[in-house]
């Protein structure tokens, strides 16, 4: 069993009926309608600070604040990054045996 955390939501009564009586109808715990509303609320959060980040750096890009690179480019970046990381493989498992024959 996951270990699990508890919190105390203090409301009023009025504010208890209602959420408990509108649960009811919609068939479902309060635990669960609350844990619900609270993460659906929490991803549009992120998607909202997600969005003004991307204004951000479309506004920097257009301002000649970011460099900017073409796709092809990128593609070629990764690929000599590839490239250097299978030569440090390699040169890490030649070290290795190597320290191994010793």
């Amino acid at each position: 069993m996951k270990e699990k955390a508890r919190l105390t939501l203090d409301m009023s009564i009025e504010e208890h009926m209602y959420l408990k009586m509108a649960c009811a109808k919609l068939g479902i715990t309060m635990r669960d309608f609350l844990l619900s509303a609270a993460f659906e609320r929490m991803e549009e959060l992120e998607d909202e600070w997600l969005a003004a980040r991307a204004r951000e750096t479309l506004d920097d890009i257009q301002a000649g604040k970011e460099k900017v690179i073409s796709l092809d480019e990128l593609k070629k970046r990764i690929a000599d990054h590839d490239v250097h990381s299978q030569r440090r493989r390699k040169s890490r498992k030649i070290s290795q045996q190597n320290s191994q024959k010793r």
